[in-house]
């Protein structure tokens, strides 16, 4: 019987032992397991980070185009605004010497038509101006000849007109 005992304590002790080593086993392959899924999560997120970091340099560079394109387009408007408003300039002398033109060759009412349009329809430019001293001057003319009416009638609307 204690043969049978020993036998029996000896089974039971290769029971433990197995148990221990299969436990031991099913804790490692847990751990390996979990190590390969953690290292499997780590690569998926530095996929992720990667592809972020991809997307956000391709939005960076997309925006960077956008800002660039903007700047080309608004550097066109200016450029074609400066040009707009020489091409304004050069008109509006022109018609000023045209007026200076008629002024000078005793033609005093076509000189008034056009210094007005030029005091009306572009008040705010240096044209303007010289176009009201141009005005004032043919007053002072119908004044020293005697036509007060025609003086006076420039004079009021120069003064309707008055910046």
């Amino acid at each position: 019987m204690k043969q049978e005992r020993r036998t029996k304590v000896h089974r039971d002790t290769d029971k433990a032992t197995l148990v221990a080593v299969v436990n031991h086993a099913a804790d490692t392959a847990v751990v390996e397991v979990a190590s390969v899924v953690e290292k499997g999560a780590v690569a998926k997120a530095a996929a992720v980070v990667a592809a972020a970091s991809v997307v956000e340099t391709a939005a960076v560079a997309k925006a960077a185009a956008v800002v660039e394109a903007a700047s080309v387009v608004e550097t066109a408007v200016v450029v074609e605004a400066a040009a707009v408003v020489e091409a304004d300039s050069v008109l509006l002398n022109r018609l000023l010497k045209m007026a200076d033109g008629y002024q000078a060759t005793n033609a005093p009412h076509q000189a008034a038509e056009m210094y007005f349009e030029l005091v009306d329809c572009h008040p705010d430019t240096l044209e303007a101006v010289l176009a009201r001293k141009g005005l004032i001057e043919i007053s002072e003319g119908y004044e020293l000849s005697g036509n007060l009416r025609q003086a006076r009638s420039i004079y009021e609307r120069l003064i309707k007109t008055a910046p």
